[in-house]
């Protein structure tokens, strides 16, 4: 079945595309520096990578490599339209909303990492399946620990895990408003989590975004007003220093 686009739809696809193509260009300078270490990531994880009881991908990444997939996240996902959604000093659940889209960037990198090193696995193992190593499966406990490693605290980890995971009652809310689930983990039973690698691939902020303005509705909507003056805002300072006449 094929549905012909309206012109709305037009309309958005160009403005997604031109904001994202501009937020890019200000990152232009890293993304040359972290296109010259490409090839030195792949060595690297072609020291590291590799199969757990033939079945399980199985890697450790050092800080430097963590460094560069979250840089790589930041660029690919330069002008998503969800991460704007609100000034970045918003507080939602006590937490700005810098920080929180902070969060999304560390996951996606994090999505970024896992791809490169099945990929490279299935560079230098042929025989392996890549549709086998693409979702990981981890103890739910396990994520926590990866988050508090990163500088959370045990409860901001849980809250955290909550915001990026789908379970069956946030699988109803996006079925209610026809949105596509984009978490970065999925609920398996009471323990356990999937990672797909979906979520972050196709938008990297949004999944989140729908959790806060959902769990902080009363904080979501006093920012809207503030959203309103940044707006009004920005085109003043544009023109600042221009003589303007009041008519």
């Amino acid at each position: 079945m094929e549905v012909a686009s309206s012109n709305d739809d037009d309309e958005e696809r160009r403005a997604s595309a031109w904001l994202s193509y501009s937020a890019r260009q200000r990152l232009s300078a890293i993304e040359g520096q972290l296109a010259a270490r490409k090839q030195e990531m792949a060595l690297g994880i072609d020291r590291y990578a590799r199969v757990q009881d033939g079945w399980f991908l199985r890697y450790e990444p050092d800080e430097d490599t963590t460094a560069y997939y979250r840089h790589l996240a930041e660029i690919y996902s330069a002008g998503t339209a969800e991460a704007n959604a609100l000034p970045e000093d918003t507080l939602l659940g006590g937490r700005t909303f810098r920080s929180w889209n902070a969060l999304s960037i560390t996951a996606y990198g994090r999505v970024l990492h896992h791809i490169a090193c099945a990929t490279r696995l299935m560079a230098t193992r042929p025989n392996l399946e890549l549709r086998n190593l693409l979702t990981a499966f981890a103890h739910k406990e396990d994520v926590k620990a990866l988050w508090q490693q990163a500088g959370e605290s045990a409860s901001s980890a849980d809250q955290v895990v909550a915001g990026l995971s789908l379970n069956a009652d946030t699988a109803a809310i996006c079925e209610h408003n026809h949105e596509q689930p984009l978490p970065y983990y999925i609920e398996f039973g009471r323990n356990f989590v999937l990672l797909p690698i979906f979520g972050g691939m196709l938008n990297a902020s949004a999944g989140l975004t729908w959790h806060l303005r959902a769990a902080f509705r009363r904080d979501w909507d006093k920012a809207v007003d503030g959203r309103e003056r940044v707006f009004r805002k920005r085109p003043a300072n544009a023109f600042s220093g221009v003589e303007r006449w009041n008519l």
